[in-house]
């Protein structure tokens, strides 16, 4: 009994195969009657010979041939594009930092690169806290006469009253807003807020001499917020040292 059921499984099987390999060479079958009644059209309506129209169908054929081909090629093309555009942005992404001492202009100068990423320090969302801290080094402090560190602040800036501190190996460098006009004298300065205080928010780049700060081998950056509600972000910090 079981093998019956077997058999009529496997005839069921082969039936439904063969009903739709029927159906497949009948498609085919109406779709070679639709070329050979448009033929039989252009032949009536256009009074051209059987062998130029097949020789027209031949030139379209190609042309379909053709344009699937390129179609393929810039598909592909674009697929390579696509996978070199993420790994260039992988590769930025995840590369480490370098921020050794590299010289530049001629020998005359070493920049060191801290950190060149956008960083947001307060209490509003998004935020990285209120303590931003990177290692650098320098290869040897006494090549150089001169170090300045260079801070961008951009979109919100800091506070008045109670301004962002920067260190160097926990040594205080100075607070941000030292080189700025003093609060409320000019358009970037925003308020008074409810504590009488402002907040700079044009795009600056703060600049302090540190050479006394730094010593040779692993140094320590830190910028801190002295006022936890302070929203501020920067970029871009380096040191620009110049070689004796």
């Amino acid at each position: 009994m079981n093998k019956n059921r077997e058999w009529m499984k496997k005839l069921a099987e082969l039936r439904k195969r063969v009903i739709e390999r029927d159906r497949h060479l009948q498609e085919k079958a109406e779709e070679s009657d639709l070329v050979n009644a448009n033929k039989e059209a252009l032949l009536e309506m256009t009074g051209l010979s059987a062998e130029e129209i097949d020789r027209i169908e031949k030139d379209i054929d190609a042309e379909f041939t053709s344009r699937r081909k390129n179609l393929k090629i810039i598909t592909i093309i674009g697929f390579a594009l696509l996978v070199v555009i993420g790994m260039v942005f992988l590769y930025t992404l995840l590369k480490p930092l370098d921020n050794t001492d590299k010289a530049t202009n001629g020998g005359q100068a070493i920049i060191i690169e801290i950190d060149s990423r956008t960083h947001h320090l307060g209490d509003n969302p998004g935020n990285e806290g209120t303590v931003f801290s990177r290692d650098f080094t320098v290869t040897d402090v006494s090549r150089f006469s001169s170090a300045v560190i260079e801070i961008t602040f951009t979109k919100w800036g800091p506070n008045s009253a109670e301004p962002p501190r920067i260190f160097i190996n926990s040594n205080p460098a100075g607070t941000v807003i030292e080189n700025l006009p003093a609060p409320g004298t000019d358009e970037c300065w925003q308020g008074p807020v409810s504590d009488g205080s402002y907040d700079y928010n044009c795009e600056y780049t703060y600049k302090k001499e540190i050479l006394g700060l730094l010593k040779t081998g692993t140094n320590n950056f830190i910028i801190k917020n002295k006022k936890k509600g302070d929203d501020f972000l920067f970029r871009d910090i380096r040191i620009t040292c110049i070689i004796k």
